[in-house]
């Protein structure tokens, strides 16, 4: 007979097996970004040139 933690660990590690069955299946067709995190993603990036030759 299983003690309560013993029973508490294996239906977490089935748990992760479900999930992980989930997201690696075909049925997940994109993953929503939460809103209202604190970065943003740069669209362009400035590249300043100097005033010097060019070696061609």
């Amino acid at each position: 007979m299983y003690s309560a933690r013993q029973r508490e660990l294996r239906a977490r590690r089935d748990s992760v097996v479900e999930e992980e069955r989930f997201w690696l299946g075909d049925n997940v067709a994109a993953i929503e970004i939460e809103e209202g995190l604190d970065f943003e993603a740069p669209t362009s990036w400035g590249v300043r040139l100097r005033d010097r030759a060019s070696a061609a």
